[in-house]
């Protein structure tokens, strides 16, 4: 059936501020949201939109929309590939550089942010790198998916004393891509006051005829 069970960890660095940018769950769609220095990791271009409604059912709690786009400038080539399901993949990334931006709005209470930030990012091969500046507790997440037939997933994550959650998503075709992910906070008081936080993104990439969608880092 082709089944295919991926375990990825990252590692965060808590923010000193209580949430200075916004908060998103499905950021291992959309490397860019994470780490400017994705943009253009990918040998197609892609635009996403997403929205987040954060801790539902509290008065004034965060609420986001946000659109990226992130394109190669220049194509990665002679890269070793290894084998996954019914396609090869590039193994890691090699030299490259690419484009794009990130748009998002968020209102939390009485309060309304906008934000536009353009990205350029040039790559090189890495074999892992983690930051810390030893005064705020490192943060993790742990997510895990199991794919069928790259056309649909069911994965789950957990967000270190934040929370967890489950997530669905769907390649309505190689290039367009739809995702659910819901959030239930640990958190004490969230718990008991929020019915959770609920995400939804949309995706479509710009794909070559005949190019099947081989993600570089291996969501």
């Amino acid at each position: 059936m082709g089944v295919v069970l991926l375990l990825l960890v990252s590692l965060l660095q808590n923010e000193i501020a209580a949430q200075s940018r916004p908060q998103q769950s499905l950021y291992l769609m959309n490397y860019n949201l994470l780490n400017p220095a994705a943009t253009g990791v990918e040998n197609f271009g892609q635009i996403q939109a997403g929205l987040r409604r954060q801790w539902t059912g509290v008065d004034g709690a965060p609420s986001t929309n946000w659109i990226t786009g992130n394109f190669a400038l220049k194509p990665h080539r002679n890269i070793e590939t290894v084998a996954d399901g019914e396609y090869t993949r590039p193994k890691g990334v090699d030299n490259g550089h690419g484009a794009g931006f990130t748009f998002y709005q968020e209102n939390i209470g009485p309060y309304s942010i906008v934000n536009l930030n353009a990205a350029y990012a040039y790559h090189v091969k890495l074999s892992g790198v983690v930051k810390t500046d030893f005064a705020n507790p490192l943060r993790y997440d742990i997510n895990a998916k199991v794919s069928f037939k790259n056309v649909c997933w069911l994965g789950g994550s957990y967000r270190r004393r934040d929370a967890f959650g489950g997530q669905l998503g769907i390649n309505i075709t190689p290039a367009f891509v739809c995702a659910y992910m819901y959030d239930y906070s640990l958190l004490n008081q969230m718990g008991l006051y929020s019915r959770g936080s609920h995400e939804v993104t949309v995706g479509y990439r710009f794909l070559k005829q005949h190019q099947h969608v081989s993600p570089r880092l291996g969501w």
